[in-house]
Formats: structure tokens, C-alpha cells, sequence
């Protein structure tokens, strides 16, 4: 899953994608969070495993499983290393490549999962950089008595407590082979309309934005079930649509 800004009649309104490789849904709509979601109406009947890059309202659906975005991870602590300065960021950064790697080398050999001892020394590795992280930036101390309020974390911190009590989720692609490593798929659906936006600037009436939706939603799943688009468009004009399958 994920989600953009897309301008209608001249505002700011936002597309959502919800997509895998074989099927893709556009949807237009006013709101960034669960109202629009709900309304979409795929996320709330949806019981599989859904990655994303942490934005709070996705976890309101508790039918699925859920997975975070490591690219978004890796574009973090990249940030984190060379803009604050944080060494545990370079260390984290360069974990989370190896355990892809290795997961990506087990594929390979036809291997539905990573040997016990291997598993084993990664996750040691990740919680040995996890209690550096918090021996390099302690918490923040509280505000003074007269100002309310938790003491306030950096970008830093909240990505040392993802890191920490969200492993399961970060990690779901180590433990499970189906689990991509990060949301490529959702960025690269997005990509088109990114590319569209560009062009055009914006779509000049709510109608025509969802329609474009239906119709690019229509021509990517197509195209990712080995149609070609003219091929797709010309049997839904003669009332023969192509019928994507999930699997």
C-alpha cells in the first residue's frame, strides 16, 4: 500500500494504490487516512499481509498482517548517518542489506528458509546494534515542571524504537520468504501517475480523476497478467473486459 498527492481542480488531494504483482487498484480521493480507506472499501475486508511504510492509519486494519517498507528504512538511516551524525545508522543500514542478501542467496537455492545458525547470528546482530543505538542517543529528558507533556524525540530515537518494538515487522521478510523486502511495488505502481501529474498538472474534475483511476488500474493489472494494453482496452470497448485472476 501506499499513497500520493494528486491534484483535482486545482487542490491538493491524494491517490492510494493497493497493489501485488499480478493485480493493482488506483483510487482518488479528498483524504489522506482510514476515511478514505474505508471508502475505497479493499482494506477493510483484506486478511493478508499488507506492506507499507509505517503511516499510522494502516495499522487500524487488524484483520491483517502487516510488514514495513525497508527501503524506507535504508532512505532513513542514511539520512540519520550523514545528516545527525549517528554511527549506529551506518551499522543498521548495512545489516538490513545482509540479511537481504541472505535471504535473496537462500532463494536462490530453492530454500524456503535460512538455516538456523545464520537466522540466529543475523538477529543477534540487529539487537546488538538496536542497544548501541540507545547507548549513542539516550532518551530525552523530561520538560521543565511548568511545560506538559512526554519529552520530545528526535527522527533518530522514534527510528531506534521502530527498530526495537517493531522487529517483527521490519523483519517480517527474514522469517517469511513471501514477505518482500520493502513496498518497490507499491512505488513503482505509483510511478505512472507521478509521471502523469507532471505532464498535466492536475485532473480538472473529480470525474475525470477517478475515471483515469479505473481505466489505469484496469490496463496495469493487465499488463502484469501478460496483456498488452490495446489488447485489454479493445475487449472491454467490444464488452469483453479482461477478467484478472489473483493468482
Amino acid at each position: 500500500a501506499d499513497e500520493t498527492g494528486l491534484r483535482v481542480e486545482g487542490k491538493r488531494q491524494w491517490l492510494h494504490v493497493l497493489c501485488n504483482e499480478r493485480l493493482t487498484h488506483y483510487g482518488a480521493h479528498a483524504k489522506r487516512g482510514v476515511e478514505a480507506m474505508d471508502e475505497i472499501g479493499i482494506l477493510p475486508e483484506f486478511s493478508g499481509r499488507l506492506i507499507h511504510d509505517y503511516w499510522a492509519p494502516y495499522f487500524r486494519y487488524t484483520n491483517c498482517q502487516h510488514g514495513l517498507c525497508n527501503v524506507h528504512h535504508l532512505r532513513d538511516l542514511i539520512f540519520v548517518h550523514e545528516e545527525l551524525g549517528k554511527s549506529w545508522a551506518k551499522q543498521m543500514h548495512t545489516c538490513l542489506l545482509d540479511m537481504k542478501r541472505a535471504v535473496d542467496a537462500a532463494k536462490a537455492l530453492g530454500q524456503t528458509r535460512l538455516s538456523g545458525g545464520t537466522l540466529n547470528a543475523l538477529l543477534r546482530r540487529y539487537t546488538q546494534i538496536v542497544e548501541t543505538a540507545y547507548a549513542e542517543e539516550p532518551l530525552p529528558e523530561s520538560p521543565p515542571e511548568k511545560k506538559r507533556g512526554r519529552p520530545k524525540k528526535g527522527k533518530s530515537y522514534r527510528l531506534i524504537e521502530r527498530f526495537d518494538q517493531r522487529r517483527n515487522l521490519v523483519l517480517a521478510f527474514l522469517f517469511d520468504f513471501k514477505v518482500p523486502f520493502g513496498n518497490n511495488q507499491g512505488e513503482q505502481d505509483i510511478r505512472m501517475v507521478k509521471t502523469q501529474q507532471k505532464i498535466s498538472g492536475t485532473f480538472r474534475s473529480w470525474a475525470g480523476a477517478k475515471q483515469f483511476c479505473r481505466i489505469r488500474s484496469y490496463i496495469s493489472t493487465a499488463r502484469k497478467q501478460g496483456l498488452k494494453a490495446i489488447e485489454a482496452l479493445s475487449g472491454a470497448l467490444n464488452g469483453q473486459p479482461f477478467m484478472p485472476s489473483a493468482a
